[in-house]
């Protein structure tokens, strides 16, 4: 253990780490507000509430990289320091760092250290739901002194934090009414509760029945939401995208589904956001995805092809299957 690349480790099991995530920079972007500010200086404040918000996830970033570097190092300690194996073998499962005829050190604590910490750190991020924090984002410096191993995170891209007026500011909401589980339906969702409202559910599963006649299955990717979960979107994607958060999101009904349609398992062709505008209706089976659920008695949103309601304040009865299936 003279090696400084042994010391180093030592250093790392014994010392810990300090974990620095200030060069974190946090790009706030303003939402327009569509009506005049109430009184002098509303603005002002909602500005001041968001720096607020925006510090409250910068804090959860730091104690959860703390946790994530402990974690890491951990992992990391096990295995010698290594990534994966030591070429010098291994001795009742852990690596050797000498086999009697040479000695075996890791090339580069930091890459393997960087790999193990963003894993660890994706894990709590991905359930945090105030925001919208990339995953795989922190890169990492370790920095050598003359008694530790100091380590030293930096954000790849900024964060971006949506400035909500007071209305969408989180609160509490009415809970959707007649929620039932899923079933029948693959759901597949981080984002959402895989229920429904008990009439909205009737009406998918008809629309499962219809789309098994074609060869196909649907596979539900959102259904009902919590407040924080359309905030979350709403921070991810933006106003063009997803909902502003307020307690009349379509979502947050229990009537409003994503939904796509697959054929063998997979998605069927045109399934994917990513694939011309989100309402090209010509683009695959987008047009047969719509026929099945409008047969059913659900009605779309004219700019995306995945997002049908069935009873929400806006849904109109299609007096003809597959006719008047757009919402207006």
């Amino acid at each position: 253990m003279k090696s400084k690349k042994a010391a180093a480790l030592m250093y790392i099991m014994l010392v810990g780490f300090i974990v620095g995530l200030g060069m974190a920079l946090l790009n706030i972007i303003g939402t327009t507000m569509d009506r005049e500010s109430p009184f002098v200086g509303y603005n002002q404040e909602i500005l001041m509430k968001t720096y607020g918000r925006a510090q409250e996830h910068l804090l959860f970033i730091d104690v959860a990289a703390k946790l994530s570097s402990e974690r890491a190092i951990l992992d990391l300690a096990e295995k010698a320091g290594f990534e994966d194996k030591s070429d010098c073998g291994n001795y009742l499962g852990y690596n050797t760092l000498n086999n009697k005829t040479h000695s075996c050190f890791p090339e580069d604590l930091s890459k393997g250290f960087t790999e193990s910490f963003n894993k660890e750190l994706n894990h709590y991020l991905e359930f945090y739901s105030k925001a919208y924090l990339p995953k795989d984002n922190y890169g990492v410096s370790l920095i050598q002194g003359s008694q530790k191993l100091d380590v030293l995170g930096i954000a790849n891209q900024d964060l971006q934090i949506q400035i909500l007026a007071e209305e969408f500011l989180p609160t509490t909401c009415p809970h959707a009414e007649n929620l039932r589980k899923i079933e029948g339906i693959i759901c597949s969702s981080t984002q959402s509760k895989c229920e429904l409202n008990s009439e909205a559910l009737e009406r998918l599963q008809l629309a499962q029945e219809e789309a098994k006649k074609q060869n196909f299955e649907l596979l539900v990717t959102s259904a009902t939401r919590t407040f924080q979960n359309q905030v979350f979107l709403f921070n991810k994607y933006g106003s063009g995208r997803a909902a502003r958060p307020t307690c009349n999101a379509p979502h947050l009904s229990g009537k409003a589904v994503d939904v796509v349609l697959t054929k063998n398992g997979v998605p069927a062709a045109g399934m994917s956001s990513k694939q011309g505008k989100m309402n090209d209706m010509t683009i695959g089976d987008r047009a047969k995805l719509q026929e099945i659920m409008c047969s059913a008695g659900f009605q779309r949103y004219r700019g995306e092809f995945w997002h049908y309601e069935y009873k929400t304040p806006r849904w109109d009865d299609p007096s003809t299957p597959g006719e008047n299936c757009i919402l207006t």
